[in-house]
């Protein structure tokens, strides 16, 4: 697209390019362009990825994102339910119901966690083919604990507000940095001002409430 420009004009173009995506509309399969109007939508509908300079759309492309993308890796440890009766999910049924169901407040231990690229949802296989997942409190066998960036705590310059939803079963669990868990939660509904990010072993996100608190981010 860029076959007639000189070297000068191309890198000029280039530098004030931008890279952009939207999810599309699952009934016409158009850009979804309002942030208001995905929440009806899933990534199994489709993307749409664009390039423009903010006032020109130079190339756009369509992809299609598989159903079975996920991602599997081993934690052994063990799994608390924080919601109500909770079905399992049984990977080995075409329709993925299983005929079992997971009592609020009950630990199970699990050796493999499981993260669904499309919906962004993790989940713990609790046997050979079941797995649990939606509101959960984790406890890692090995105590790696929550890994801080850096050699100090990363302070957030604008500090996000975690916003705790409504638990069936109690309150956020809070985390201590060494992996343990506090004998406390953080009461439904509340905001808490975050401080610092750090990750663990699996990846997830965990922000800083108070002195050694972490929440995971979900």
């Amino acid at each position: 697209m860029f076959k007639n420009y000189s070297n000068d004009q191309y890198l000029s173009t280039l530098k004030n390019l931008n890279l952009g995506v939207y999810r599309l509309d699952p009934k016409t399969k158009k850009p979804i362009t309002d942030v208001n109007n995905i929440k009806n939508t899933n990534l199994s509908d489709g993307l749409e990825f664009f390039v423009d300079d903010g006032n020109k759309i130079y190339a756009t492309a369509h992809i299609n994102v598989k159903l079975d993308n996920k991602s599997v890796h081993p934690f052994e440890g063990t799994v608390i339910n924080n919601e109500n009766l909770t079905p399992l999910v049984d990977e080995s049924q075409p329709d993925g119901k299983s005929n079992r169901s997971v009592a609020p407040g009950t630990g199970w231990y699990t050796d493999k966690v499981e993260l669904n690229l499309n919906s962004g949802n993790y989940q713990y296989r609790v046997s050979t083919s079941e797995w649990l997942q939606g509101d959960v409190t984790v406890k890692s066998s090995n105590n790696t604990g929550i890994k801080i960036y850096g050699d100090s705590y990363d302070i957030i310059s604008n500090n996000p507000i975690y916003h705790v939803k409504n638990h069936a079963v109690a309150g956020e669990t809070v985390y201590k940095s060494n992996g343990d868990i506090w004998d406390f939660t953080l009461p439904n509904d509340t905001d808490w001002e975050a401080t610092s990010t750090g990750t663990d072993d699996n990846g997830f996100l965990y922000y800083r409430v108070s002195n050694d608190a972490w929440v995971r981010v979900e």
